[in-house]
């Protein structure tokens, strides 16, 4: 539990107490499917279109001017899988993961991605909407316009 708040403490910027709901949270967000018990799989779900929505405000709110066809192209861009684990990989969440298949790769795209979104999921149910824009901003959309 220890590699989970001290994750979520630098994730969220933030080193105040957690409860235990939201430890479990964070833990779920933390685990693969393969490692035997639940899995991160219904919130990266539940994170998927959060990003998805705060992303695509952003970008409507950012571009007055782009069309739709644009603004699909620039939020796809971003909702990728591949830009989810490469965020991912930079901020080591891997490293923080419980994963019960040895042969899973710390570069591996699916993995990453889906621990991304998951998280989000987790932090959206812990902290809120705007806590989750605030992660976005600052782990994906500065890094990406």
């Amino acid at each position: 539990m220890e590699k989970v708040i001290e994750f979520m403490h630098r994730f969220l910027e933030d080193e105040s107490e957690f409860t235990d709901e939201e430890l479990d949270l964070y833990k779920i967000a933390l685990t693969h499917s393969t490692y035997g018990s639940q899995g991160n799989q219904r919130l990266a779900f539940l994170g998927d279109a959060v990003l998805k929505q705060i992303i695509r405000e952003h970008l409507y709110l950012k571009n007055p001017y782009d069309c739709k066809g644009i603004l699909t192209m620039a939020s796809s861009r971003i909702e990728s899988n591949n830009n989810y684990s490469k965020i991912a990989i930079n901020l080591n969440v891997f490293n923080y993961m419980r994963v019960g298949n040895p042969a899973l790769k710390s570069h591996n795209i699916t993995a990453n991605a889906e621990a991304l979104e998951a998280l989000f999921g987790a932090v959206y149910l812990t902290k809120g909407l705007q806590t989750a824009k605030r992660l976005a901003e600052k782990y994906i959309l500065n890094n990406n316009l």
